[in-house]
């Protein structure tokens, strides 16, 4: 593997990246910054897998000021349809990754909590280390240029890991990579044009 950056020949959305989950058999997910559920539910309603870990302190911090307890509590409301597979963990990012059980293989990673650049630089460290080692997938949220210090602490863990970064193509791009690169890529994209081109002729 080598550090670049490209636009994803796999998803084109971050909705898509559930689909890329399910592709890979992805069965155990951690989102870091669940806020009030929006993105998880979105994700839960196309991902076929076992767990999901919403990992949030629900604390104060310097993008949001205010007492968090309503969105826990929104947060809780939204995802109650998926219980059991959805698992809260109400800690600081770094030390919910060490608090997950050693028995949780955990696949995929989506990293939208504090975009500040020291916190999403501990952020990424400490799940890349609960990932287990395989062409298992790091991701997460807002890596453009009105969040700087998000770009700069993925483009500097990218490349020290020598990985490419992969990203979606939309306003707010995701970004992601493998821990280790898979044999081949799997066109999501693809399979969503012939999806519809079958429909359209009256296959599906």
């Amino acid at each position: 593997m080598s550090f670049e950056i490209l636009l994803s020949p796999e998803v084109k959305t971050r909705q898509d990246l559930a689909l890329l989950c399910n592709a890979r058999k992805f069965w155990r997910v951690a989102e870091i910054g669940t806020d009030i559920g929006l993105y998880a539910s979105q994700f839960l309603e196309r991902w076929r897998g076992e767990y999901f870990f919403c990992v949030d302190p629900y604390s104060p911090y310097d993008e949001m000021t205010y007492d968090r307890t309503g969105d826990m509590l929104v947060a809780v409301q939204t995802l109650q349809r998926f219980h059991p597979k959805v698992k809260f963990i109400r800690a600081a990012s770094p030390c919910a990754a060490k608090l997950l059980p050693e028995w949780i293989m955990l696949e995929f990673a989506y990293i939208d909590g504090c975009h500040e650049y020291e916190a999403v630089k501990a952020d990424l460290q400490a799940w890349w280390d609960r990932l287990y080692n395989g062409p298992v997938i790091l991701a997460g949220h807002d890596f453009d240029v009105g969040h700087l210090g998000v770009m700069r602490a993925v483009k500097e863990f990218c490349e020290e890991k020598q990985v490419t970064i992969y990203t979606t193509d939309e306003s707010l791009p995701s970004w992601y990579c493998y821990k280790e690169q898979p044999e081949q890529l799997i066109s999501i994209i693809e399979m969503q044009e012939q999806a519809r081109a079958c429909r359209e002729i009256g296959i599906l």
